[in-house]
């Protein structure tokens, strides 16, 4: 039996980038990996060659599907993966050699359920880390949750056991987000490691950017939302908190609360108007609003310091 079955789906992605991702794992210093790519009924001709190839390389396991997304593409896999523990990575991203052998050891030395690494953003000219977390053992969700600042499976390892009634809800965008969560909750405890990176190649032509999805991408973080909000109402008032505050901090898209008129009724209607306006950036000094902020501030503060006829006398001549 392998020790870490990494499952990855494939649509359409260029056979470069495929190579990179599979040469990551070849270069893996934990040898012992079970590698499924589901070709998740790719069109594009390079890709289908490439994966015809890769149906005669004993290392790999290929799984043939008509195109259902890849919530569907990483559940087929997840039928037939044989490894203690689960790895998911997506064709054009990669890893660093000792990701596995890391985050595994990790696991085995704390019984941990999940080991998070770091996910890095790659994009042409700039490369940045999401995480910031320490590398550390919590043993409790709160406090796990204070940790997680991407929703992504990608970037974490999960011992197989967590995954026997759940599997990731087909046809929405952010599915991650809401399986990632009940696998925390089946989760003893969660180790985090900050020496090890997932590299995400950020692609302007991907899915995520097609602005022919944006609508449908708004509607599915409110699903994913408004499922996170239900999970949460199970759980005791600390974590409850901790659900929403970090899954609010992946997903809140603040340029449609301020456009949106739906988009900002679901969202208050869910978690309330306070709580969401909290997750808005407050002014700088340097913006319009944040002039006029600034103002009243400063006006605010000459009347608590005795100036008090003044403003009595504005008000005066106001209402005159």
């Amino acid at each position: 039996m392998p020790k870490i079955s990494v499952i990855v789906p494939v649509f359409n992605t260029e056979p470069e980038y495929i190579q990179t991702a599979l040469e990551s794992l070849y270069n893996q210093t934990l040898s012992d990996l079970e590698i499924i790519v589901v070709n998740d009924g790719s069109s594009n001709p390079d890709t289908i060659a490439y994966l015809k190839q890769l149906e005669n390389n004993k290392h790999v396991t290929v799984l043939n599907q008509k195109n259902m997304g890849q919530s569907v593409a990483r559940n087929s896999a997840l039928d037939i993966a044989t490894g203690d523990y689960i790895g998911f990575l997506d064709s054009d991203d990669w890893l660093d050699n000792d990701f596995y052998e890391t985050l595994y050891k990790q696991c085995e030395t704390n019984d941990s359920d999940v080991a998070c690494g770091v996910l890095r953003i790659v994009e042409k000219f700039n490369t940045h880390s999401i995480d910031k977390h320490p590398t550390c053992v919590i043993n409790d969700l709160s406090s796990a949750l204070s940790y997680i600042t991407n929703g992504s499976v990608c970037s974490k390892l999960f011992k197989h056991k967590l995954f026997q009634n759940i599997r990731f809800p087909s046809g929405l965008y952010y599915e991650d987000n809401i399986t990632l969560l009940e696998l925390l909750f089946g989760a003893k405890s969660v180790s985090f490691n900050n020496t090890v990176f997932y590299h995400y190649r950020s692609n302007p032509n991907s899915t995520v950017h097609d602005n022919k999805r944006h609508e449908k991408r708004v509607r599915d973080s409110i699903e994913i939302l408004s499922k996170i909000n239900q999970l949460s109402k199970s759980r005791n008032s600390n974590e409850r908190n901790a659900i929403n505050r970090t899954f609010l901090n992946i997903l809140f898209m603040q340029s449609e609360y301020l456009t949106n008129k739906k988009y900002r009724e679901d969202l208050e209607r869910m978690f309330g108007k306070r709580y969401i306006e909290s997750f808005l950036p407050v002014p700088s000094k340097k913006t319009f609003l944040g002039r006029i902020i600034n103002k009243i501030k400063r006006f605010v503060f000459r009347i608590q310091n005795g100036r008090v006829k003044i403003f009595k006398i504005t008000v005066y001549k106001i209402k005159g």
